[in-house]
C-alpha cells in the first residue's frame, strides 16, 4: 500500500479535468492502490482553498471528492510544526 499526501493543486486540477492525470491519481485511490493520508491542517487547507469563490469548481464534485478524502484517509496527528 502506498501512502500520499495530496498537493492542493492535484485536487483542484482533477476536480477541474476528469480526465486527467491528477483525476487518474484520485482514481487510484477508489481502487485501493495508494490510502491518501490527512491531518486536520490539510484538509482544512483543502477546504479553504477548493472553495474559494473566484474559483469555479464543479461544486458537487469538489463537495463530494473532500467527503471521500474526509472518510477514508488515514487521519495523522502531526507532532510537529515546520517554521519556514
Amino acid at each position: 500500500m502506498i501512502r500520499v499526501v495530496f498537493d492542493t493543486n492535484v485536487l483542484y486540477s482533477a476536480i477541474l479535468k476528469s480526465a486527467s492525470v491528477p483525476a487518474k491519481a484520485i482514481d487510484l485511490v477508489a481502487t485501493g492502490l495508494i490510502t491518501p493520508c490527512v491531518s486536520d491542517e490539510v484538509l482544512a487547507e483543502y477546504r479553504r482553498v477548493l472553495f474559494r469563490p473566484e474559483l469555479d469548481l464543479h461544486g458537487g464534485r469538489r463537495r463530494r471528492l473532500l467527503e471521500i478524502l474526509s472518510s477514508i484517509s488515514l487521519h495523522v496527528v502531526s507532532e510537529d510544526t515546520l517554521k519556514i
